[in-house]
């Protein structure tokens, strides 16, 4: 397991990527051949889902809150690395988050 994931970075080093992104693309690819758990992700459709569970701003947007939820928007039908934990704050009246 430790040779093919020292092979991988070796890989994206030699595809001119630099030593995180290297790391990045063979931990993927790691999970992708079964050797690590795969990570969260999330998935847009283009299809209409009802009433929102909760709506984003424009502004949350422009300012990079739900970068995640932004990268599936405009990959629809395909997943995306879930972001992690979303930040909450008091005057959030999101339900469900």
């Amino acid at each position: 397991m430790e040779r093919t994931y020292a092979d991988l970075v070796a890989r994206g080093r030699a595809e001119g990527l630099n030593e995180g992104a290297a790391m990045l693309k063979a931990s993927k690819e790691m999970e992708r051949l079964g050797y690590y758990p795969k990570s969260p992700t999330i998935v847009a459709h283009r299809e209409a889902c009802g009433t929102p569970v909760f709506r984003i701003s424009d502004e949350e947007f422009r300012v990079g809150l739900f970068q995640d939820i932004e990268r599936a928007i405009r990959h629809p039908d395909e997943e995306v690395d879930r972001g992690g934990t979303y930040v909450i704050h008091q005057q959030s009246t999101r339900a469900g988050s």
